[in-house]
């Protein structure tokens, strides 16, 4: 039978290679299904230590379901999709024409040449290789079409992307109606190296959040991952950003590094105090083979890199409560994601999580609705849809 099962695992990379795939087997007669079944996809990640185990454990659990395929990052290769339709005997569609999310991805490049000493995914996905921007832009276009009202841009490392991904914003921007625009993660380089180009965040349809994969506060440490930049740089380029719009910063924190010392731990924590993020995304350090870090003398020892994660996690979720005490009172523009009897979800410009209790008429998926922000609960700003 002409069947298959899907799981998606770790990046939005993964998520948008795996619509390609789901999206060309639709195309061709498949039938998805909601449970493991003959022919199972999975879409894999070996970023961390513990990505990779939860990967390993969904290959066994797939097996005793029936066939497995897997694409994504695992071991010590990577696969964007095509190996498994070449092996149904399919033509990859150029981009999804169905999709998943009410906010879908659209990838920009993939691979990476940048060597962090901690990473492997350069070793993994290879050179960088770009989408030109009339590619980049049909697929916009036919979202908008299709009635989206955002895209994410998304990419293994934006900034690679060697025509530039703030001239990529202002050609979208400026040949597009309606659908607003959000950016996936980028390096501190990528801003530090771009500062004036900032000023886009200006435009209506950029949404006002930025993500910054910091990796530690502390100048000793960054050298030693092989970052190139400066904490003192970070800070002055988000100084500026922040001078131009208000923004929801969120930043990646990697704790217990090797050679972390805990002079070099206190700088991250004071280096994240004085910055004041939104929120953090907080990893302890895993060696993954093949990275020149994993050969380094581990000084820090597993017991300390937890205990220094759940200390950088303990100031995350005050930035976080911080933050969204900050959005009470205010009116997001937020893009519907799920409809219940509790009522509606969706993320706002800023990167919030929206619970809309109270709206009137009937609101669809994919639909930006202004919303007053009046409460909040541990996850969600709570707010009402005074108009649609």
């Amino acid at each position: 039978m002409k069947e298959f099962y899907l799981k998606i695992y770790g990046c939005k990379v993964n998520q948008y290679y795996a619509e390609v795939v789901r999206s060309s087997l639709l195309q061709s007669g498949f039938v998805e299904r909601k449970n493991p079944c003959s022919r199972n996809i999975l879409f894999a990640c070996s970023v961390t230590e513990t990505a990779e185990k939860q990967s390993e454990l969904w290959v066994r659990k797939l097996k005793d379901r029936g066939e497995v395929m897997v694409g994504g990052c695992l071991g010590d290769r990577a696969d964007e999709g095509k190996a498994i339709l070449d092996e149904l005997g399919i033509n990859p569609q150029p981009y999804p024409t169905e999709r998943i999310r009410a906010r879908p991805t659209v990838m920009v490049q993939t691979g990476c040449q940048r060597f962090c000493s901690y990473c492997k995914v350069n070793l993994m996905r290879g050179c960088p290789r770009d989408r030109s921007f009339k590619e980049i832009l049909d697929e916009v276009l036919f979202l908008e079409n299709q009635g989206f009202e955002e895209v994410v841009l998304t990419g293994i490392s934006l900034g690679c992307y060697k025509p530039g991904v703030f001239p990529l914003l202002k050609i979208l921007v400026d040949n597009t109606n309606s659908v607003r625009f959000r950016l996936g993660s980028l390096s501190p380089r990528d801003v530090i190296c771009n500062e004036q180009e900032l000023n886009i965040f200006k435009h209506p349809r950029m949404c006002k959040h930025l993500h910054l994969s910091l990796q530690s506060g502390s100048e000793q440490v960054l050298a030693q991952m092989n970052r190139k930049y400066s904490p003192g740089e970070v800070e002055h380029s988000l100084k500026y950003l922040r001078s131009v719009q208000e923004i929801c910063l969120g930043l990646d924190v990697i704790c217990g590094f090797p050679t972390e010392t805990c002079k070099n731990f206190q700088e991250t924590v004071s280096f994240l105090e004085k910055i004041s993020p939104s929120y953090l995304h907080v990893f302890p350090y895993s060696p993954r083979k093949g990275t020149l870090a994993a050969l380094l003398e581990d000084k820090v020892g597993n017991q300390l890199r937890l205990n220094r994660a759940r200390q950088i996690r303990l100031m995350a979720a005050k930035f976080r409560h911080d933050y969204s005490r900050w959005n009470l009172g205010k009116t997001l523009n937020v893009v519907v994601e799920t409809s219940g009897k509790s009522g509606l979800t969706g993320t706002s410009e800023n990167y919030m999580k929206v619970k809309i209790v109270n709206y009137p008429g009937e609101v669809k998926i994919r639909q930006t609705v202004k919303v007053e922000i009046n409460g909040m609960d541990n996850k969600n700003l709570i707010g009402i849809a005074p108009a649609i």
